[in-house]
């Protein structure tokens, strides 16, 4: 098409020797090879996983904490045999935080969305103690009378390799925030089909170790909405949010309907997704779906979709010490579509798009600024899951969430914290 933009960054091409646009082409290492280096082997399904027989403790429906902790406990004492805590469908109330021990390769699970923990008020629900071996599945969190202090809290986790599994996880309906990842420097995270919704404070919250941060955050796949902000990164943390929908209608006049709000100091790449914040007529109309504000790092947005009733992306602050990539993008009719105040931001707009009108390139597209602004979009990928190295923490967690009476609903933490929770 004349006038087409492309961007071609990293990719291997057998036998062709070139991108050919009709319009402006900008490519960043790619390689050609010749057709006798193509890989031609068949594809293989890997064999199934093999049957093993795993003790389990079975918890009497409907209990209290003090049998599902006796369960844990002699569970616990059966370390390298995977034992497996079973709950029922039904209700267990808690009224003292349950405790995993560190290096428990014990498995706590649920018969799905019909296992329930409810806190009572004030309680930690369930304390996972860190370095973790510990795997869960298959069960909900929430509040029975008044609001559970906190849904999960899983302490100690940074250890060298360690890795933190969150499939189709989700902290929902919090009355302050969804998700925190507290300090971690080593361990990495990786959420798959997971987020946050209904929170009244930020959804996803990370913090980083400072300038030993070598870890990292991402969500691949997932949706949130109604979160007053989703996205926070703080203390040189990265966090990357890949293929995600987000959507807020909120209408109270003190809501604040920002999907994304920075003001420390951080890296976040969101790569490819829905950005959709429509406030009621009593919501407040002046906060922009994306704020940064007197933030430093970089801030990558790739192929995002808004969809907006207020201003679309804003940046404030001296802006000193900001790198932005804005690629790709479609922005709504909404003005302004980019509020730039910050007049030392360093801000490069690529093939972007208002509903169907271009945008013509601003900043510079330098090979150097592209790959330092790309690089967390091409190197934080989703991984094979092996386990991790002995010692190291090696948690999953598998169709989990937190919802209704809580407090705040999950919180991964660097620090060791008291044990002896309420």
């Amino acid at each position: 098409t004349d006038g087409a933009q492309c961007i071609s960054v990293g990719n291997h091409f057998f036998g062709a020797s070139r991108v050919m646009v009709k319009g402006d082409l900008t490519a960043l290492d790619n390689q050609t090879h010749s057709y006798s280096e193509a890989d031609l082997s068949e594809p293989y399904l890997p064999p199934f996983a093999p049957k093993v027989e795993r003790r389990v403790f079975e918890v009497a429906r409907n209990t209290t904490n003090v049998e599902i902790q006796d369960a844990i406990d002699q569970a616990a004492k059966l370390v390298g045999q995977k034992p497996v805590v079973h709950l029922s469908a039904g209700y267990y109330k808690i009224s003292r935080t349950l405790q995993i021990p560190a290096l428990a390769d014990l498995q706590l699970v649920g018969d799905g969305v019909e296992t329930f923990l409810l806190g009572d008020k004030g309680v930690t629900v369930l304390k996972i103690n860190g370095p973790s071996r510990a795997t869960l599945s298959d069960f909900r969190i929430r509040g029975a009378s008044g609001n559970a202090a906190l849904g999960l809290l899983a302490d100690n986790l940074d250890q060298p390799g360690g890795q933190i599994l969150l499939d189709q996880v989700n902290a929902n309906n919090s009355a302050h925030a969804g998700m925190l990842f507290d300090g971690l420097t080593q361990t990495r995270v990786e959420g798959q089909g997971s987020g946050c919704g209904g929170v009244a404070g930020p959804g996803i919250t990370v913090v980083g170790g400072g300038e030993w941060t070598r870890a990292w955050v991402g969500f691949f796949g997932g949706a949130g909405g109604n979160n007053q902000q989703t996205h926070v990164v703080k203390n040189e943390s990265h966090l990357l949010i890949w293929d995600t929908w987000y959507e807020t209608s909120v209408s109270t006049k003190d809501s604040e309907p920002r999907y994304i709000h920075l003001t420390d100091h951080g890296y976040l790449t969101f790569f490819g997704g829905q950005i959709a914040t429509l406030p009621g007529k009593d919501a407040r109309r002046d906060l922009s779906a994306i704020d940064l504000d007197g933030f430093v790092g970089r801030f990558t947005l790739i192929g995002a979709m808004f969809n907006t009733l207020n201003p679309q992306l804003r940046l404030a602050g001296s802006g000193q010490g900001l790198k932005a990539l804005i690629l790709g993008c479609s922005f709504s009719q909404t003005e302004p579509y980019l509020d730039n105040q910050a007049p030392q931001a360093q801000i490069t707009l690529l093939a972007c798009k208002q509903i169907s009108k271009p945008i013509n390139t601003t900043g510079t597209t330098s090979p150097d600024l592209l790959r330092e602004l790309l690089s967390d979009a091409r190197t934080i990928v989703p991984t094979r899951w092996q386990p991790a190295p002995p010692g190291s923490t090696d948690l999953r967690i598998h169709r989990v969430s937190t919802y209704v009476n809580i407090n705040d609903g999950m919180i991964f933490s660097a620090e060791k914290t008291d044990s002896n929770a309420k």
